[in-house]
This record gives structure tokens, sequence and C-alpha cells, in this order.
């Protein structure tokens, strides 16, 4: 779950026209889904037509919370939102955003356990709500100042700029906790790696945190976010926050967070920090670790003791996940594959693995599948045997011959499916009012199953897979946050379960109960070979693989693993003293009121399309005035820019039309621009103005197989482009006009193998792209022209972990006649850059070819009072060639030198990377040395 306020939305409004290798906004449902939306005093629901039933549910609980959740911001009567329900997704999620102001939530919700137990719209109706009173709050003051200058990207502007995401993620945990009997703050797991760090000699500092770290995995800011608001909260009061926030928001600017804290407490904010650090460690201090080697991060997970090996998966941050076979001393790689303990199932078998793995739709953003995939343990092949499924928690049977999962349908159910290992089902059936979250085979007619009820409370209990019903409740429902099943050969059943601020192992063998661990921080993805049991055994710095005797678990009161009993007092699950509020009516939510909603079709020209989100200055190249609509399905767009080029520095306006609810995105386009060229070797100059209505098409197509990525786009336009006002080297010819043709045809094409942790660059990739413009002047054809643009890289690994060949080729043709029509400067598809040294002028032809070799250098986290933070050193060594060609000069651009790059974060919110460069032109022997940067902004 999250808020969408990112750094780069803020640039939206900077591109009138597409690029070849930038793809627009694809968060978009199926074209074929029908919307209809009820509503009431606090939320407009808008819907997929078959969730009628859920829509109900959901805008009740909005209602019901809505009386509770911006309390502490003195919120009674909050403002009404727009809720869109994206059903089609397979990852769990939910987000709050502005442009246009709304909230979208996801349907798939059961299968995982990291957001904690209370039901998965109860979370969401609590988490994003908060979200919905964060930024209406801080819509006040300057903020509100921004607003009225920029719309809602004036908003988002001043909360990128003074509020850290730390502020909003860990502020909705801690309500979510205090308003529920679960959520997050109630879960072990939760906190366990911030525990883990903290009760070690560790403890990140604040700017560690907040602008991330190479030199080990950190926990997120909803963790540590919750662990501050929490702190804060306990120290100065429940109010404490909002006085903050509505002092961030009287001048929202970097830095203006800390300034406000020492205003509002009297204290520091760094000596705030401290004390909330020091304040976890002594409350967790029963568990504090004994002496540990150091090493770097990794964590070891699913151990499986198979004959004489043990496989594991390890994760680091110099490698993707491996599934590693261990025989004695000697470790042999079996496969690389995408990997999360959290949300993606694993299982083993004496010839095979199973997985799952997110997969994008080829084209719609809140599409999505999550599908089986067989590996073969001795050629570590993978075969995703199932497509467009939404499967997860996949299991073997003891022959290794089927694979049981968690299924959820497209009518919103979780079935409990069988597959043979090609992806045939075998059986599928639902369990009534439940919904299934994980479940193992006790033997080819029964499996063991965690499943959900109407409130979320979670029960183990044994289903036959014949007469497709519950046979035995083996725990009764309740918050506890069970995950993890595995049965072993003798039908003993290992889980993972809370209990007393640790994430436990726990036996059940048909009659009895025992706890198997007894740890300081958690273990986790149980397993036996029946003689002993494997788990990840959390620690410092990750986790490795223990074991012990499967006869030492002690027996266990399974009474208290239910009725709160497994709460403990420490931070892990208890930080903030909240009594469990229970909510003994949220069954009749379902059917609340039900008659009295009416349902309406929700249509894509909703009023919101014609009334401006965003407006004001433009952000990005050159600079401007623009305005932007959407509606909230972002099926439908306007947008509008007043501004100046920034390669030409010349006036334009256009309006765009985008439609993108199908396959295809169009985009009508109307533009007036002025223009200048300049040529290359002299000082003339042409000046003209042009009039502009066109049509664009553009196909997206996204495709992921394990860790390898494609992405194409093909598109295409045609317009009528009419000129005028002509004037040359300050000569003005009023009466030369003329009007061209004018199509483009591009196609990009790019493969790549998924980033590691310390990544610079992408270990492989390939890519290329070509684009075609041509401008027609049917009656005087020495006017027409023509252009080419081509780009290829090439990324390889190289010889150290990180290091990596980096290789461009750029090429551009255009017509070389000077009475021929020039083409716009391309921003992106090839950037116009000689080799590096060189300055860029108008060219009939160009070839550049770029080597380079990229090494990172040091992590040094290095902090300057918060104004400056260097998170990494790289350096390039390059060589480049550009070979430019006139009418009457052609010449040889050859240069070489090397980079230093600075990745860093300015005024604890701006990610911008500084460079350094010292090169050599060869074409007259100048040595140089450059300073440049490049911001995360674009500008």
């Amino acid at each position: 779950m999250r808020f969408i306020l990112s750094l780069a939305s803020l640039v939206s409004l900077a591109a009138p026209a597409w690029a070849v290798d930038v793809i627009p906004d694809l968060a978009q449902s199926s074209p074929s889904l029908h919307w209809h939306f009820i509503e009431n005093e606090s939320v407009r629901v808008i819907y997929p037509d078959y969730l009628q039933a859920e829509s109900v549910y959901i805008a009740n609980l909005v209602e019901h919370y809505s009386r509770v959740v911006g309390n502490t911001y003195g919120i009674e009567t909050p403002k009404k939102f727009d809720l869109v329900i994206r059903s089609e997704v397979a990852e769990p999620n939910g987000y709050v955003a502005l442009a246009p102001r709304r909230s979208e939530w996801f349907t798939s919700s059961m299968f995982f356990p990291y957001v904690g137990s209370t039901e998965w719209y109860q979370t969401l109706s609590i988490h994003e709500y908060r979200h919905v009173n964060q930024f209406d709050f801080f819509n006040q003051h300057g903020t509100r100042v921004l607003y009225f200058l920029m719309g809602e990207f004036g908003e988002q502007l001043a909360m990128a700029m003074s509020l850290p995401s730390w502020y909003f993620e860990g502020d909705a945990v801690w309500t979510e906790t205090k308003y529920t009997d679960g959520g997050r703050g109630r879960s072990p797991r939760f906190m366990a790696r911030l525990k883990a760090l903290v009760l070690s000699d560790k403890i990140p500092t604040y700017d560690q945190f907040l602008n991330r770290s190479y030199r080990t995995d950190l926990p997120n800011q909803y963790v540590y976010g919750y662990a501050l608001i929490s702190y804060g909260t306990q120290k100065y009061g429940e109010d404490i926050w909002e006085k903050v926030i509505r002092e961030v928001s009287r001048l929202p600017i970097p830095l203006r967070l800390y300034v406000a804290f020492k205003n509002v407490t009297g204290q520091s904010f760094q000596d705030f920090y401290n004390e909330a650090m020091n304040d976890l460690r002594t409350k967790w201090k029963d568990d504090m670790p004994g002496d540990e080697k150091v090493v770097d991060f990794r964590e070891h997970s699913a151990p499986y003791k198979i004959g004489d090996s043990l496989y594991f998966i390890r994760q680091t941050l110099d490698t993707h996940p491996q599934l590693i076979r261990q025989k004695g001393n000697e470790e042999q790689l079996v496969a690389e594959f995408p990997y999360n303990r959290e949300i993606m199932g694993f299982d083993l078998s004496n010839d095979h693995a199973v997985y799952t793995q997110f997969l994008p739709d080829e084209r719609y953003g809140h599409k999505g599948s999550s599908d089986l995939v067989v590996l073969n343990l001795k050629s570590g092949k993978k075969m995703q045997v199932t497509d467009g499924e939404r499967i997860y928690n996949p299991s073997f049977n003891k022959a290794g011959s089927k694979i049981i999962t968690t299924r959820f349908m497209a009518d919103q159910s979780w079935h409990i499916t069988e597959f043979d290992l090609n992806g045939k089902v075998l059986n599928s059936f639902s369990l009534p009012d439940l919904k299934v979250a994980e479940v193992r085979y006790l033997d080819d007619d029964s499996a063991v199953v965690i499943v959900g009820g109407k409130t979320g409370l979670k029960s183990l209990v044994a289903v036959d897979l014949k007469s497709q019903k519950v046979t035995k409740e083996i725990l009764p429902p309740s918050r506890n946050m069970l995950h993890s099943l595995f049965v072993d050969a003798k039908k003993q059943v290992l889980f993972e379960g809370q209990y007393q601020g640790h994430t436990e192992i726990f036996k059940f063998n048909g009659q009895s109960f025992a706890r198997c661990t007894s740890t300081k921080l958690g273990a986790y993805t149980p397993t036996s070979d029946g003689e002993n049991f494997y788990y990840s055994n959390q620690d410092t710095f990750g986790s490795v693989v223990s074991s012990a005797p499967i006869s030492a678990c002690g027996e266990f009161d399974a009474a208290q693993l239910v009725d709160f009993k497994y709460l403990g007092s420490s931070p892990s699950d208890n930080y903030n003293g909240f009594a469990p509020q229970a909510f003994p009516d949220q069954v009749d939510l379902y059917t609340k009121n039900a008659d009295q909603y009416q349902a309406q079709a929700y249509g894509d020209f909703d009023k919101k399309l014609f009334i401006p989100h965003t407006w004001g200055l433009n952000v990005g190249r050159g600079g401007g005035l623009g305005l932007k609509t959407d509606n909230y399905l972002r099926t439908l767009s306007f947008s509008a820019t007043l501004g100046s080029s920034a390669e030409e520095g010349k006036a334009f306006a256009d309006l765009n039309f985008d439609i993108k609810k199908y396959y295809p995105i169009f985009r009508l386009q109307l533009e007036n621009r002025n223009r200048l060229v300049e040529d290359f070797n002299t000082d003339d100059q042409l000046e003209w103005t042009e009039k502009t209505a066109g049509l664009g098409v553009l196909i997206p197509y996204i495709k992921q197989s394990g860790l390898n990525n494609f992405t194409g786009v093909l598109s295409g336009s045609a317009a009528y482009t009419d000129t005028s006002s002509y004037e040359f080297n300050d000569v003005v010819n009023e009466d030369a006009t003329s009007f061209f043709y004018k199509t483009s045809s591009s196609l990009s094409l790019t493969w790549n193998k998924s980033p590691k942790p310390r990544s610079i660059i992408a270990p492989w990739l390939l890519s290329y792209t070509i684009r075609y413009d041509d401008a027609e002047q049917p009656d005087y054809s020495v006017a027409s022209s023509y252009r080419v643009l081509q780009k290829a890289m090439l990324n390889t690994p190289a010889f150290a972990d990180n290091d990596g060949f980096l290789v461009t080729y750029d090429e551009q043709k255009q017509e070389a006649s000077l009475t021929s029509y020039r083409f716009l400067p391309d921003e992106t598809v090839v950037g116009y850059v000689f080799s590096r040294g060189y300055d860029y002028e108008n060219v009939p032809f160009y070839q550049k070819v770029s080597g380079n070799y990229v090494v990172p250098v040091a992590y040094p986290d290095w902090n300057l009072g918060g104004w400056y933070y260097l998170r990494r050193m790289y350096t390039t060594a390059f060589f480049d060639s550009t070979f430019v060609k006139d009418e009457d000069v052609n010449a040889t651009l050859n240069s070489y030198g090397a980079e230093m790059y600075f990745e860093s974060q300015i005024l604890r919110f701006l990610p911008m990377t500084l460079g350094v460069r010292v090169l050599q032109r060869l074409e007259d022997n100048k040595t140089m040395g450059q300073f440049f940067l490049a911001s995360a902004l674009g500008f």
C-alpha cells in the first residue's frame, strides 16, 4: 500500500509530444469492464459492475471509519473522495493520489502476511483513508497558495519538498493499528528487521533511513516511520503530528519538517530520532543477540533437505535471488529467479521446484497475473505452466506429481486448485464464506488450509479435496498472523505463528501442538524431513538456515495462539499499548443500506475530465504554463501548454487529447509554434511560424519472464502543418507561406535483465530505436524533407560485481538542402549529443559510437547536516567517436576520458547525481574539465 507522490510525477505536464522510447500512462483496466458507481456522504465508489456486493461493503467501511480516522487532525467531517476498485490486478496494493484526487484499491489480498491480519478492505479503509486525511489537512496556508497557483501539482510539489514519505506511511500504519484489533503494528514480522538493526551496533542514521544505503538492507519507510510516529505520540501526545504538519504547511519548503518539529516541541529532530532508537533498544533489550560475525547482508530462506543435499534461496545485495544446492561444504547454483519471501510462494519436490511470479499485462497497468513456474532441479530449466492466472502459495504432493495452490478467480472468489506439472487444472473449488490464504497437501485426498472469514479472522482447518468441505477446525479464528504451511512425510504440520512479540515455528501432529523455536528476532519458512526441521533464522545481517531435531519441539497450549493471548508487551507487537478495538458489526456492513445505494453507470466522460486538476507553471525542459485534466479511470485526458522550447528557445502552444482506454493509445494534437534553426558551421538563421493539427497512435507491448524484461513501442502519426512568417538572417519575407503533410513512425525495442540491488546499470541490456519523419510539400519538392534517427545500446557484465560495459550507437540522417523543412530537435531518442567535449550543431548526418566501462567506487553514506547526502560514488572510463557530414564539411570528433559520479540526495528530498569529467579532445588535443548534474526531475 502506498500513496502516489514521486518527483517523476511532477514533470507530467512537460511532454506535449510522445517520445518513441517513453511509454505514456498505461495505468488503465481492460476496456471490456463495465463501470458503475455508488456513493454516500463520505465516498463515491467506482467499480466493475460485478463487484456490486463488495462496493456496498467498501462504501459502508469508509463511512464507518470516516468518524475516527481523521480525529487526531481535528477532521470531524472529512471531504468526500472518489475511490476506484481495480479488480484485475494480481499484486495486493492500494494508494491515494492527486491529479486527480482519488484513491485506488486492488482486490487481490488474502495470500500474504505482511500487512497484518485485519480484513483487506478494512485495512485499506483506514490506511488509505488516513492518506486522504493527510493530503487534505496539509492543503492549507502556504500549501494552499501553491494549490491556487498550480492546482494539485502545487500540492504535490509542496508535499514532495517538505514531507518525507515515512511521515505518510508511518502515520497510516499507526492509525490502522490504533483503530483495529490487528494492523501491522501488532505483527512481529513488520518490525523484525528494524529490531535486528537496533539491537546491534549497526543502528542506521536518520539520513541512511531517509536516503537509503547500499551498505545493507534497511527497513522501508512504513517501518521506521511507524517507529518515529509512535514515539512522537507517546512523548508529546496524539496531536503532536497535527501541530507539526500544520506548521510545515505554512512554509512547505525543504527541511521545514525539522524546523517545525523544533518549534512545536522544543527538541531538535536529531535528538528525537536518537531517543526513539534508544527507546526501542531499551524495550527490546531482552532479545539482545550474542556475538555475531560481521558479514555483508545475506538472506537465506526456504530451506529443504532432499536426500543428502540442502536447498535454500540466497539473496544478497550483489546477486539476484538464487536457488542454492549445498552438499557438504560444496555449494552449487541451481537457478536465478525473482523471489520475495513475503509475497511469493515456493516449494520443492525431489525433482522440481515450483513458485509463482507476478507478471504484467502486455498493455494495461491495472491488470496482471501471478503464474506458476516449474523449475527442473537438475537442468535449472524454468517453464511457466499457466498464463493469466492469479495463483499463490503453490506446493507439491508427496509424489511431486501435483501442485495445490490458492487461486483468485475473476468473480473474486478464492479457490483451492490442483494442477498437474504442465498447468492443467485437476480440481478447483471454493469454500463457502471463506477466503483461502494458503493450502498444503496432507495426502492426495486431503489438505490443511489457512482460511479467512468475512471479518478477516484466520483459522487453520483440514479440508477433504473430494467432498470439497472443511472436515476439522485445527485452530479457531483469530488475528494471529498464520503463514508458511509445511507438511512432512509423517503428516506433521509446521507453520509460522506470532507469539509474545516473535514469529515462531509451531507444529501440529494431528493431535496436539508444539512450539519448535524460541527466537530473539524471527523464524520463517519452516520445512522438515521428518526427523529434523529447517527454517530461516533472522539475525543482524539478514538470515541463515538453522535446524534442530523435530523431537525437540516442546508441547504447547494452542489456546495461547488465539484470543489475543499471543500478543506480547514489546514494541514488536504492542509499541503503543493500544487495546484491540473490536468491530462486532463488521459483518453487517456487507448488506447495510444495500437497498439505498443506487448503482449508476460510470462513463469515461466524467465531469472531472473537463475540470483541470493541474495548472500554472510547467516543470521540465524549457518553461511555460500548462493545464491538465483526467477522468478517474485515466482513460481520457486533456492537456494544454503555453511555453518556450528548451532546444530552440522559441514560444509554442499546444492542446492534446489522449484516448487511453483501448490497446492502441490515440492522441489528437493542435499546436502553434515559432521555429528557429541555425545551420552547421555558419551564422545563418531561419525563423518561421507553424500551425499543426495531427493524430498519433501508439501501441505498447510489455513482457516479463523470470528476470528478463521486454518492452516494445510502435508509434505513428500524421499531421498537417501550415507555415508562415519566414525570416532569414533578420530579413522578413511576409509573403512566404507553405504547408506540409507530415508523417512519423517509430519502433523501440528493449530487453534487459533485472538489476541487482547494487547495480549501476542493468547487467544485461539490448535496445534499439528507429524513427522516420517525413515532411512533404507537394507543390515545391525542394522544400520536402525527411529524417531518420537510430539509437542502439548494449550493456554487458564486466570483471567484477556491478561493473559493466556500456556501448551506444546513435545516428541521424536528414535532408541536406538549405531549402528543406527542418524538424524539431529530438529530446530523448538520440539526444543530439556529439562526442563529449563537442557542442551540438544542426547537421544533415552524424554517427556516434560510445564505449563506457562503469565501476562502483564507494558507498560512503556521508551526510552534511541534512543538506547533502552522498550515497554512492562510481566512475566511468569512456571513448566517443562522432562522424559529422554536411554539404561542405566532414569531420570526425573523437574524445576520451573519465567521469566520477556522485549519487546524492539534496536537502533530504531531491535525488541528484553530480558528475566531474576530465576529457581529451583529439581534434585539437584540448584537455577539458567539466562539472555536470542529472536530477530526477529531468531538467
